[in-house]
């Protein structure tokens, strides 16, 4: 859970177990390989207002991702 954060990129290969919740962080990018489990939360983070949810998920499986529940993009 990193609601809030300023963070803006994650490691290449990271797996969440879950759900990766992100909302109203500083997030421009997403990593290579990155596993969710869960659902992926992206409210209101730039990647949010740039990328719909199936150009995110198409973006995540390019880099050799997955993300096994809803990618949610608005609250």
């Amino acid at each position: 859970d990193l609601v809030n954060s300023k963070i803006t990129s994650l490691p290449d290969g990271l797996k969440v177990g879950r759900h990766l919740v992100l909302v109203n962080s500083k997030i421009t990018s997403l990593p290579d390989g990155l596993k969710v489990g869960g659902d992926l939360y992206l409210a209101d983070t730039p990647l949010s207002q740039k990328y719909t949810k199936q150009e995110i998920r198409k973006m995540i499986e390019e880099k050799g991702g997955e993300v096994k529940g809803a990618i949610l993009v608005k609250e």
